[in-house]
């Protein structure tokens, strides 16, 4: 996208396609132990590229689409 105000030409970088473990506790408002353990249940895609660990931006939104609403009530027992 570009921009163009009094004569200046500014260039906005789309946002990465993946973001690191950290980054994607904070897009969605969890602890970054909490994003961990949904990788390692398989709930939370993520990419390894060498010692990083990123996560797509589509897979940040497929999980908070699948989280249950906060209206929803538990299964009564």
């Amino acid at each position: 996208m570009i921009s163009r105000r009094a004569n200046a030409t500014t260039i906005i970088a789309p946002p990465p396609l993946a973001v690191p473990r950290k980054e994607a506790a904070r897009e969605l408002g969890l602890s970054i132990t909490t994003v961990d353990r949904a990788i390692k249940r398989g709930d939370l895609v993520a990419k390894k590229y060498g010692s990083r660990v990123l996560v797509p931006r589509a897979e940040i939104e497929r999980y908070l689409a699948n989280l249950k609403s906060a209206s929803e009530k538990p299964p009564e027992a």
